[in-house]
Order: structure tokens, then C-alpha cells, then sequence
């Protein structure tokens, strides 16, 4: 059976429009997954007292779809390892994380409202008196064109170089020692300053 110059030219057209539409469908999906994308949030809730002591962070971050709040104890004693000790998942993405004044715990800003997770990452009633509102603020630091980022630590300043410089949202100091935590964008990462 011959095709007739008609039949051909339908043909050709619903194939390209097909085409054309499947294109148009990984485009809008590609934005959608874009303008979906969660920043991690961390703030330090226990700060090392010496080398035995591991520090622990608590981060909330967005994995395969799910919102979580994972609690980290980095083992200085292993080459500053990061081990997750707790995780639970919840409701949003939090506003703001920050540290109890008393409890190795994490208090979350979630649309509007305060929650005290403990050290298990059980929820619990706490009064807001608690709350340690400067937890999470960052140490200054200034980014430099060269790549280097330097800091100001203890009255000394400290200059270094670290990987995707540029999305880098906070950096916090884990001990008295010189141990830093840095947030990035999507990744955290310990710094030692020597």
C-alpha cells in the first residue's frame, strides 16, 4: 500500500509534534526541579571541650524527597569522620535551626513555629527561654577573588583555600582548638586551621 503525499506530511508533523512536546516536558520539569532546590541549614549544639570529645551538628537537609533533620557527631579521633547518630524526618524546611542553651537538642523554625527536638530527636515541650538565639551565626568571613577565603578567629586571622569556595553559608567553630564546620549550599565539610 502506497502512502499518499498527505498521509506522509500527517505523518511527518505528529512525529516532530511529538518530539517537540517531549522536549517541552523535560524543559518544565528541569525548571520545576530547580526552583525546588532546599539549602542545608546547620548549627553546632555541642562544641568540643578537647580531643576525646566529639562535636555534634545538626543539619537539616533534603534527600529524595523528604525533609530530615540529622544529628552528626564528627570523631576527632578519626580523622574528624562525620557519623550520624540520629535522623528523623519532618514536616518542611525549616526557617532556622538553632541550639539549646542547656540540651545537647535542636530547636527548628518551621512556618511559624518553634520546635525542641532532644538528643534522640524526640519532639518535646521546652520553654522558648532556651533557645539560644546566636547559635547559628556564623564567624566572619570574607571571600577573596584569588579563591582563598580568609577568617578571623580569636583575634588572629587565618587564610585557606577549599573547594567550591562560592557557595559557602556559614562557617562555625566546632572547639577552642581551631576545628571549624562549613556549611555549604548542598555539602558540609570540617576545617582544621593550622
Amino acid at each position: 500500500m502506497n502512502e499518499t503525499n498527505r498521509q506522509r506530511a500527517t505523518r511527518i508533523t505528529i512525529i516532530f509534534l511529538s518530539i517537540i512536546l517531549v522536549g517541552i516536558g523535560f524543559f518544565l520539569q528541569q525548571k520545576e526541579t530547580e526552583n525546588t532546590e532546599y539549602e542545608m541549614k546547620a548549627v553546632v549544639i555541642h562544641r568540643s571541650e578537647k580531643l576525646e570529645d566529639s562535636p555534634i551538628v545538626a543539619v537539616y537537609r533534603r534527600l529524595n524527597g523528604k525533609h530530615l533533620l540529622i544529628l552528626y557527631e564528627i570523631d576527632r579521633m578519626d580523622k574528624n569522620r562525620f557519623k550520624a547518630i540520629k535522623e528523623v524526618e519532618i514536616d518542611n524546611e525549616p526557617i532556622r535551626l538553632l541550639a539549646d542553651r542547656n540540651k545537647n537538642g535542636v530547636w527548628t523554625l518551621v512556618q511559624k513555629k518553634w520546635t525542641f527536638y532532644n538528643a534522640d530527636l524526640i519532639k518535646e515541650k521546652r520553654d522558648k527561654f532556651y533557645r539560644d538565639d546566636h547559635s547559628n551565626k556564623t564567624l566572619p568571613y570574607r571571600l577573596e577573588s584569588d579563591g582563598k577565603v580568609k577568617i578571623q578567629l580569636k583575634n588572629e586571622s587565618f587564610q585557606f583555600e577549599i573547594a567550591d569556595y562560592k557557595n559557602i553559608t556559614g562557617i562555625y567553630s566546632l572547639s577552642d582548638d581551631n576545628l571549624l564546620f562549613v556549611l555549604f549550599k548542598n555539602d558540609i565539610k570540617v576545617l582544621v586551621l593550622k
